[in-house]
């Protein structure tokens, strides 16, 4: 790497940042953050861009508050037996999805080119890790100059949990917005009132920043001893309530959700259903000792476990007992709240948040401690070393996939060219179609779907309002979850199906799209296949 140092000094005269040091930073950053996404960005998830994609579209489009086929229901329940029953309700949701601010980025996008592709998800993914690591080099070099303030960056970077920014969706968007938050503390110092304010408004981009309430106090005690936390506390969480809530009600407003419905409902409903009770306490003591004991994993903080600990121990420097104090927080919510979870272990996309105050306080520590310059390099140099093994070895080398040909592939093996049109030439716009799980290009323009059921229960039903079928699937795809399995015939949609009264359904358009690895390595093939009620003179009579 390039150190800004060897180029020309890093400081002006004024102590100001040199502008030629800090624009060779910014490029060497950009370049670096775009290699690292198009090596390593994983397959975009259905089951939560979807998700963000329809909420974005819907809200922009039609200022409705619709994340997904199966939930145009009402009341409550399997989206097909209510239109069985006739209580459908299309175009209305009765969860309020979180991270709206992140849809709306994405809803405009689309209404900009007029169009909806899954690979927007995907730029906004690169675009907010680029921005995160220049954020991440704005806090370091405030405390890092040179060799260390690039290592701080190599090390951060090159943790194997940090991969899961290069997912489509809100763990890059969330970990950029709390790197945004650090800023405002450590390098702006700006007051608790105006964090507070900023991160009320980032928490609609994803709703674990409300943590920041219990960690930034801790950081503004490190850069000065003399804060309170009355006086941090209380003004910052003064300024989140009411940038959240205010924010939270217009989106509300905008998408006609009532007003008591809030974004932390999705996850009060979730740990409702999933929590353990009171006489299964062994199986959460089991699970914490777990997600305590994986914390030290390379999956997970791997070596800055133990430099968090050391952390928190060093009693006599405030700076790095609040990075520590403020990370330790972040890390313990997570594994204690899902320890109560049912289903789902401690989950590492949401404590990531804190590895940059982690290695910052580590190296910061290590300055203290180890007087010789190139003493410390060389270990700083030695633990980025081990990072970027354990970060092949959980992920490999794929340089193959930085060819432009695989890198397009993998942006767009959801997007298929032309449905659009073919959507428009087998569709009114206020036709009802059954869609399965997954909603790429082209669902945009459909306004009124339902989710499928299962295969005989849809023979067994009453079909003659529905006018087509979509498909979104693939042989062996990222996500198998939305493959409509009982639909298919040895692993390929027939052409044609039939329900009970005779009603046919005909394949009309089939589009397929390949699909890579990493490694540029052909996978398989996803497919976008539409069927269309034959008209009613074909029906049997």
């Amino acid at each position: 790497m390039i150190i800004p140092a060897q180029v020309g000094a890093e400081r002006t005269a004024s102590g100001r940042p040199s502008p030629l040091a800090t624009a060779v930073w910014v490029i060497a950053i950009t370049v670096g953050s775009a290699v690292l996404f198009a090596m390593y960005f994983l397959p975009t998830v259905l089951h939560d861009a979807s998700h963000y994609a329809v909420s974005g579209v819907s809200l922009v489009r039609d200022g409705a508050n619709l994340t997904h086929p199966y939930v145009s229901r009402s009341p409550i329940g399997p989206a097909y037996a209510n239109f069985q029953n006739g209580t459908i309700v299309f175009g209305a949701d009765l969860i309020n999805y979180p991270a709206k601010l992140y849809s709306l980025l994405f809803g405009l996008i689309s209404a900009a080119t007029g169009t909806m592709r899954l690979a927007y998800l995907q730029g906004l993914t690169l675009a907010f890790l680029i921005s995160g690591n220049i954020l991440l080099y704005l806090i370091g070099r405030h405390y890092l100059r040179g060799a260390e303030l690039a290592l701080f960056l190599l090390v951060v970077n090159l943790l194997p949990v940090m991969e899961l920014r290069l997912t489509a969706g809100t763990n890059g968007v969330g970990y950029t917005a709390a790197l945004l938050l650090f800023w405002l503390v450590l390098v702006r110092r700006a007051t608790p009132l105006i964090v507070g304010l900023a991160g009320g408004i980032l928490a609609h981009t994803r709703s674990q920043l409300a943590a920041c309430l219990a960690v930034l106090p801790f950081l503004y005690r490190g850069i000065d001893g003399r804060t309170r936390w009355r006086g941090t506390f209380l003004p910052m969480a003064g300024g989140f309530a009411l940038a959240y809530f205010a924010l939270g009600a217009l989106f509300n407003a905008w998408s006609g959700t009532a007003a008591e419905v809030s974004p932390f409902s999705f996850y009060t409903d979730h740990f409702s259903k999933s929590h353990l009770g009171a006489q299964e306490l062994l199986i959460v003591a089991q699970k914490f000792v777990r997600g305590v004991a994986m914390l030290f994993a390379p999956s997970q903080l791997f070596l800055l476990a133990p430099v968090l600990i050391l952390c928190l121990l060093r009693r006599n420097d405030r700076m790095i007992r609040g990075l520590g104090v403020a990370a330790f927080i972040w890390v313990a919510l997570p594994v204690v709240l899902y320890s109560f979870d049912r289903f789902a272990d401690p989950q590492p996309r949401y404590f990531m948040v804190a590895v940059p105050l982690i290695a910052l306080g580590g190296i910061l520590m290590l300055r203290a401690a180890v007087a010789s310059v190139r003493l410390r390099q060389a270990i700083l140099g030695a633990t980025s070393l081990v990072m970027a093994i354990a970060y092949v070895s959980a992920w490999g080398l794929p340089l193959a996939a930085l060819h432009p040909q695989t890198v397009l592939a993998r942006l767009t093996y959801l997007d298929f060219p032309g449905v659009e049109a073919a959507l428009r030439d087998n569709f009114a716009d206020d036709d009802i179609v059954m869609v399965n799980h997954a909603l790429p290009t082209g669902l945009s323009r459909l306004r009124r779907v339902v989710y499928r059921p299962a295969f005989d229960a849809f023979r067994k039903g009453d079909n003659r309002q529905i006018q087509g079928i979509v498909f979104v699937y693939g042989d062996t795809l990222y996500d198998q979850f939305f493959e409509p399995r009982d639909w298919l015939q040895e692993g390929r949609p027939p052409e044609a199906f039939t329900d009970m009264a005779g009603l046919t359904f005909r394949r009309t358009y089939q589009r397929t799209t390949p699909y890579f690895d990493i490694g540029g390595q052909r996978l398989g093939d996803a497919f976008f296949v539409i069927y269309k009620k034959d008209a009613p003179e074909s029906v049997p009579r």
